[in-house]
């Protein structure tokens, strides 16, 4: 019965700490595998807080202030419209980045992120095979 009870609690510990760091979990399974961009414009429905070396850089692109919203600590966002980035082109079917060259830093880096300090991909990215044991 104590084993029962026991194997219990580590059950519930490990379900809780999946739960918790699930992201990190599924990324430390696909960080092996190489990156080939499906441009499936996941990387355009995030966050993006600007610095102020990115808002020079679209500026230069010729975009204003229009396309930046509210003040945050860090700086500015770029605005979402419909759950996508401003700057996303969708053309027959075909997706594109209008300011691909000047993007900000945080597009520049996606998929890459560390985790627990080692070098991997963000798994909401679709370039990446996930195990079949993981949902």
């Amino acid at each position: 019965m104590r084993g029962v009870i026991i194997f219990a609690y580590i059950f519930i510990i490990l379900f809780l700490l999946y739960s918790i760091y699930k992201k990190e979990i599924i990324a430390l399974f696909i960080r092996k595998q190489e990156f080939k961009c499906k441009n499936c414009v996941k990387c355009c429905k995030l966050y993006v807080e600007l610095n102020p070396k990115d808002i020079k850089r679209i500026k230069k692109a010729g975009y204003k202030e229009d396309y930046f919203v509210g003040t945050r600590k860090k700086g500015k966002v770029l605005k979402i419209i419909n759950g996508y980035c401003v700057f996303l082109s969708v053309n027959g079917g075909k997706s594109k980045c209008k300011i691909y060259s000047h993007r900000p830093n945080v597009c520049r880096r996606f998929p890459n992120v560390k985790i627990f300090s080692m070098k991997s991909y963000d798994p909401r990215c679709d370039a990446f095979t996930l195990p079949k044991f993981l949902p």
